[in-house]
């Protein structure tokens, strides 16, 4: 664990202290320690080892790019929620939930303005009519919480230029042969320099690479999802900050461990024997391997080529790569520059930023400059 924990720690924070006798779960009796005055005790050797547990999988969960989601049933989680919904309520914000959109009209971009009805929404509870209409729908990503193409067809009904969308800080996939000596490395992680592209399309990472049951993920995999363009190659150097190719030539000279071995006080241990065993001439100890064999090798963990087969998809996704042309907008309002009243902001625009919260930031300043707008247009 990242964070050292020690049994002292766990017994001072009272961690030990598990129910009343009379109301324990048969089911937990392999985690009780003891007995004390009607309370069981908890082993807290298995606690440590149920940790260890529980952060390697969260760590593998995060580094895949999977979803985390913390459920809170106490009261205070509950003053949160409530804290908003008053600062909506304030704002004279109205929830409609559920509510559905059949169909959205407009005037002209052309006709005067007449009142507040420049757009009139017909919805599942009833007629919305408005004079300015924000588009705030996100992408396509992770639809199983509702994401849909539904701000994209506002878009083209007003006939605004829609850039192709695809999944963006995603986890690739790899399939065939050239995965096969890799495919029981599911949980390792490493930080790498990962690069894809050509000329002026190259661009490179140095983040934290992992490898998964079906491909590779982690920051490293997700920063350059968004730029690899299918049949590209992905070039990986694994050893980022080690000149390979030099310290095996010294390790010739002073050592008799097998190759698999050595490459383990820089790799992790799964990886190197998986990274030798294909290859007969790195299996035996490294100072009886030829030096052609040990620049192979050195080559062949700084310049990894592997090609992706594909990416998780929308599903694993945490942005949409595409959207509303940025071109057709205008910069300080972020309305429609061909349709008065009507502005798009946040994820169902053109704009993608790295891991990092900079696409929750686009979100947010895209919000507010529109909000300005429209309260200077109001004044």
């Amino acid at each position: 664990m990242p964070v050292e924990i020690t049994v002292k720690e766990l017994l001072e924070a009272g961690v030990h202290f598990g129910h009343e006798r009379k109301r324990w779960n048969p089911k937990f009796a392999r985690y009780i320690y003891a007995e004390r005055n009607g309370i069981h005790i908890i082993d807290l050797q298995k606690t440590m080892e149920e940790l260890e547990r529980t952060f390697r999988f969260i760590e593998d969960l995060a580094m895949r790019g999977g979803t985390i989601l913390f459920v809170g049933t106490k009261k205070q989680a509950q003053d949160i929620v409530r804290m908003l919904l008053d600062a909506c309520a304030l704002a004279g914000v109205q929830r409609w939930q559920p509510c559905t959109i059949e169909t959205i009209e407009a005037e002209a971009a052309s006709a005067p303005r007449s009142g507040p009805s420049r757009y009139r929404l017909h919805t599942s509870q009833g007629l919305v009519q408005a004079h300015n209409l924000v588009v705030a729908t996100g992408g396509l990503s992770i639809p199983k919480i509702g994401a849909t193409d539904f701000g994209y067809r506002i878009a083209k009904q007003f006939g605004l230029p829609i850039v192709a969308q695809r999944p963006g800080l995603v986890p690739l996939r790899f399939a065939g042969e050239d995965w096969a000596p890799y495919a029981d490395l599911a949980g390792v992680a490493l930080p790498v320099r990962i690069s894809t592209g050509e000329k002026k399309a190259a661009i490179a990472f140095h983040e934290d690479l992992l490898f998964t049951h079906r491909g590779l993920s982690g920051p490293a995999i997700l920063q350059i999802s968004s730029y690899w363009q299918p049949g590209q190659p992905l070039t990986i150097d694994l050893l980022p900050h080690l000149d390979i190719a030099e310290a095996l030539q010294e390790a010739k000279a002073s050592s008799k461990k097998q190759l698999p071995n050595l490459l383990a006080q820089w790799l992790p241990t799964r990886l190197a024997e998986a990274w030798c065993q294909h290859t007969p001439a790195w299996q035996g100890p490294v100072n009886q391997c030829s030096d052609k064999a040990l620049a192979q090798l050195a080559h062949s963990l700084s310049h990894w080529q592997i090609t992706p087969s594909g990416t998780e998809g929308y599903a694993k996704a945490e942005v949409t790569l595409g959207g509303v042309d940025t071109q057709a907008l205008a910069q300080q309002s972020m309305q429609a520059k061909q349709q008065p009243g009507l502005f798009f902001i946040g994820e169902v625009v053109d704009i993608t930023g790295w891991l990092g919260g900079y696409n929750f930031q686009w979100a947010w300043a895209s919000a507010y400059v529109c909000a300005q707008a429209l309260q200077a247009a109001s004044a």
